[in-house]
C-alpha cells in the first residue's frame, strides 16, 4: 500500500522554536499545520510499515496487534480490535482533513479489499460503532461521486462498497439490542451474536450514543431498524433518569436497574460522591462551546489546561480533594484537544492556539519513538507504554491540525455535517435543514449563538487585556489543579500576575491552617452524616496453622463487619472461614460476571477479587448471590486505598456481603502466600482507631474535618 507519507528521518528533523509571544500569523499557523502533518505521517507511516493490515501498531516493539485469540477475556484489547484493519478505517477521513487525496483513495481501495466482518471476534458494540461504522460512513460520504459531493475527494470508480460494509456490520450488531428493555448488551460476537453467558451490565454512554451512526445508516440504506433500535435504547435509558434528571454510569440491560450511579455525583441527591475527575470529561467544554455556553466552557477548560501544563499531558484521573493525579497515564486521548479547538473557533483567542502548540510539542517530545507515537504510562517519569490507539490518528492529530487551519472547509461548514464521537465527519442528510417558520408560516432566522465578547463577563483584568489567561479567575483555576508557578517574575512581567493581585476566588473559600482541625458538633449537620462504621480491620490469614496479619479497609455499605446480621456471617471475632482465590483463564478475577465461576466453588467462602471493571457494590452483590460470605478486594497498582463505597440504589441492594479492600502490595503478598490448591482460612479482627470520628466523602477522609458526636 503506497500512501506517500513523509519518511521517518524527515519527521524527526522537523522542529519549530516555541515563540515567546502568541503572535499567530498565517505563516506561523501554516508551519504548525505542517509540523502536525509530519507528526501524523510519522505515526501513520509506521503503522503501514510495521502493523498493516492489523488493527493497531505496537510502537515500542514495532509489531502489529489485533484481536487476542489466546486470551479471549482480554477486553482491554478485544473490545476495540476485531481484526478489521481498525487504524486505517478509523483514519480515512483524516487524510481528507489534511488534503491528501492520493492517500485517501489508496486507503479506500485497501479497505474494500481487506475488511470483512465475518470474523470469530467478540467486540464492544460502542467501540466498533464509533470507530469502524463511523469511519466507513464518513469515508463513503466523502468518496461518493454525486452532484452534491463538492468536497473534492469523490472517487469516480467508487460504488458504495464502504456503505455495504457498514450495513453488514450493522446487521451483525443488531442481536445486541434483543433485550427486555431494548438497552443493548455491551458486547456481541460478529458471527454468533450474544452469548447466553454475556454480562448484562453496560455503560450508559455506550448504550445511548449510537444514534448518530445508526440513524445515518438507516437513512443511507433505507433500513429503518437501525435507527429504531438506537432510539429505543436511548429512550429506555433516559426514562430511567433520577428525579434530578441524572442518569447513572452503568445499567443492567435485562431489567433496567442502575448498577453504578452518576459519575462523581449522587444521582438522587446531587451531592458529590467521588473526588476523582477522569480525563474523558475534558470533552465537555467542547460540548458547552457548541451550545454557546462559552463562560462555563472557558472555566472548565482552564482546569484541564493547567493539569496538562503541570504534568506534560492529561492524567487519566485527578483527585480534586488532594489536588494530585490519581492515575498518571496519558494514552494520547483527544478530548482536551477537541475542546481546545472548539473554544478557539468560538473565541478566536490565541491563548488556545498557544495551548494547542504546547500540546503538539509535548506529544512530539514525549511520545515520539522510531516506530510511531507511544502512549505515556507515567507522566511523572516519562515511562512509555507499547500502544498507539487508533484515535491518535483519527482524532488527536486531526483536531490539532484543524486548530491551526481555521480556513479548512470542515471548519467553515455550516451544513448539517457534524463530528462524531470518534471525530468522523457525518452528514445526516443530503437535503438542507428544515426552515424555521412562525405561526403564520413565515420564515424566521434560526437560533444562533451570540458573538463572543470577553468584556461582558466582568472578569477581565483590564479592557485592553482580554485573553483568557488575563482573567481574574485564571489564578484560582491554577490553584485548584495544584500547578506551581516556576517563574513568578515572568508571570508579573507578562501581565498574568500583579503585585496588587488579580485573583477571583469563591467568597466562601477559607482554608484551615496546617495542623488545625475543624470539629463539627452541630446536631443538624451530624444528623445528615451517617454514623461512622468501622473502617480499619486486620485480616488474619491462616495457612497450615500459621497466622499472618494483613491490614484492610472495610466497606461503608452492606452488612457491617462489626455488627453482622447473622451468626454465621463473616465478622469481627467470628470463627474463620475458608478463603478462595479464583484462578480464571484471563489471570485476574474481578467478580463482575455471575457466570464466570461455579457457584458451588464460591458458596460459604470469602472470595478474593481484583478492583476494577465494575463497582464495589456490584462485586458484593454478585458474590452474595453466588453464596459467598464476604469479599476481599485487591486494589489496583498506583491507586490510593479508599473505603469501598456505594451510592443511590446500590446501597439498598438486598443481597450484599461484607467487603474489605487491601492494598495492591498486600494483595500480591496474599496471592503468593495462598498458592493454588492450598487450603487457607481468614478471620477479621478490629484495628483500634483513636481520636474523633473522621468525615468520609466518596470513600476518602475529608482533610482537617472531624465529627464531634455527643
Amino acid at each position: 500500500m503506497r500512501l506517500h507519507l513523509l519518511p521517518t528521518a524527515l519527521v524527526l528533523l522537523l522542529s519549530l522554536p516555541v515563540p515567546s509571544t502568541a503572535l499567530y500569523s498565517s505563516e506561523r499557523k501554516r508551519e504548525l499545520r505542517e509540523l502536525t502533518r509530519a507528526t501524523f505521517n510519522h505515526a501513520m507511516g509506521n503503522y503501514l510499515r510495521h502493523a498493516f493490515p492489523a488493527d493497531e501498531l505496537l510502537p515500542l516493539s514495532c509489531k502489529p496487534q489485533g484481536h487476542d485469540r489466546v486470551h479471549r477475556e482480554n477486553t482491554a484489547v478485544n473490545d476495540v480490535m476485531g481484526d478489521y484493519v481498525l487504524t486505517l478505517v478509523d483514519t480515512l477521513d483524516t487524510f481528507v482533513i489534511m488534503g491528501d487525496r492520493e492517500a485517501f483513495e489508496a486507503g479506500v481501495r485497501e479497505t474494500i479489499q481487506r475488511v470483512s466482518f465475518d470474523l470469530d471476534s467478540r467486540v464492544q458494540v460502542f467501540e466498533v460503532t464509533i470507530r469502524m461504522m463511523g469511519g466507513l460512513l464518513s469515508a463513503h460520504h466523502l468518496a461518493l461521486p454525486s452532484p452534491t459531493n463538492k468536497r473534492g475527494f469523490a472517487l469516480p470508480w467508487y460504488n458504495s462498497e464502504l456503505l455495504y460494509l457498514a450495513h453488514d456490520l450493522g446487521v451483525r450488531l443488531l442481536p445486541a439490542f434483543i433485550t427486555p428493555t431494548g438497552i443493548p448488551y455491551a458486547r456481541v460476537h460478529l458471527q454468533k451474536g450474544v452469548s447466553p453467558k454475556e454480562t448484562t451490565e453496560t455503560c450508559v454512554a455506550a448504550a445511548t450514543s449510537l444514534l448518530l451512526e445508526f440513524t445515518l445508516l438507516s437513512h443511507l440504506t433505507d433500513t429503518p431498524v437501525f435507527a429504531e433500535v438506537a432510539k429505543k435504547a436511548f429512550l429506555a435509558t433516559w426514562e430511567r433518569r433520577s428525579p434530578l434528571g441524572l442518569v447513572g454510569n452503568t445499567i443492567e440491560v435485562a431489567g433496567g436497574r442502575w448498577l453504578h450511579g452518576y459519575r462523581g455525583t449522587n444521582m438522587y441527591t446531587g451531592m458529590l460522591s467521588s473526588v476523582i475527575v477522569d480525563s474523558l470529561s475534558a470533552f465537555f467544554p467542547g460540548v458547552q462551546s457548541l451550545d454557546g455556553n462559552l463562560e462555563d466552557a472557558i472555566k472548565g477548560h482552564m482546569m484541564y489546561q493547567f493539569l496538562w501544563r503541570r504534568y506534560g499531558g492529561l492524567p487519566e484521573g485527578f483527585d480534586i480533594h488532594r489536588r494530585v493525579a490519581s492515575h498518571l497515564g496519558y494514552p494520547l486521548r483527544p478530548e482536551l484537544v477537541e475542546s481546545n479547538m472548539y473554544l478557539y473557533l468560538a473565541t478566536k483567542d490565541e491563548f488556545y492556539l498557544s495551548f494547542a502548540e504546547d500540546i503538539l510539542h509535548d506529544i512530539r517530545n514525549r511520545t515520539t519513538v522510531p516506530c510511531g507515537l507511544a502512549a505515556i504510562f507515567d507522566l511523572t517519569n516519562g515511562q512509555l507504554e507499547d500502544k498507539m490507539p487508533s484515535f491518535v490518528t483519527s482524532e488527536t492529530l486531526k483536531y490539532l491540525y484543524l486548530s491551526f487551519d481555521e480556513d479548512n472547509q470542515f471548519n467553515k461548514d455550516d451544513s448539517n455535517l457534524v463530528f462524531s464521537t470518534e471525530g468522523h465527519m457525518l452528514a445526516m442528510s443530503p437535503s438542507p435543514p428544515p426552515r424555521n417558520l412562525d405561526e403564520e408560516g413565515n420564515e424566521v432566522p434560526g437560533p444562533i449563538c451570540e458573538a463572543y465578547d470577553p468584556l461582558l463577563n466582568g472578569r477581565t483584568q483590564h479592557e485592553l487585556s482580554t485573553s483568557v489567561d488575563r482573567r481574574t479567575d485564571f489564578e484560582y483555576a491554577r490553584w485548584l489543579c495544584g500547578y506551581v508557578i516556576k517563574d513568578e517574575a515572568r508571570e508579573i512581567r507578562e501581565g498574568r500576575w500583579s503585585e496588587s493581585g488579580y485573583c477571583d476566588a469563591p467568597i466562601a473559600e477559607q482554608r484551615v491552617p496546617l495542623g488545625k482541625l475543624v470539629r463539627i458538633a452541630d446536631p443538624v449537620v451530624l444528623a445528615t452524616v451517617p454514623q461512622h462504621r468501622l473502617e480499619k480491620v486486620h485480616l488474619n490469614i491462616i495457612v497450615d496453622g500459621a497466622k499472618v496479619q494483613l491490614p484492610g479497609l472495610a466497606s461503608s455499605f452492606g452488612p457491617s463487619i462489626m455488627h453482622p446480621p447473622s451468626s454465621n456471617a463473616f465478622a469481627i471475632s467470628r470463627p474463620p472461614l475458608p478463603l478462595l482465590i479464583p484462578h480464571v483463564q484471563s489471570g485476574a478475577y474481578y467478580g463482575c460476571d455471575p457466570h464466570e465461576l461455579d457457584a458451588s466453588s464460591v458458596k460459604g467462602k470469602v472470595v478474593v477479587l481484583r478492583r476494577g471493571v465494575c463497582s464495589f457494590a456490584r462485586k458484593s452483590n454478585i458474590a452474595a448471590l453466588e453464596g459467598a460470605k464476604a469479599v476481599i478486594v485487591i486494589n489496583m497498582a498506583n491507586e490510593e486505598d479508599i473505603v469501598p463505597s456505594a451510592e443511590g440504589e446500590e446501597r439498598e441492594l438486598a443481597a450484599l456481603v461484607p467487603m474489605v479492600l487491601v492494598s495492591n502490595s498486600t494483595g500480591m503478598a496474599l496471592e503468593t502466600m495462598v498458592e493454588s490448591g492450598v487450603e487457607a482460612l481468614v478471620e477479621a479482627e478490629e484495628s483500634k482507631e483513636e481520636g474523633p470520628e473522621p468525615m468520609v466523602l466518596g470513600g476518602y477522609h475529608v482533610m482537617n474535618v472531624r465529627l464531634q458526636r455527643p
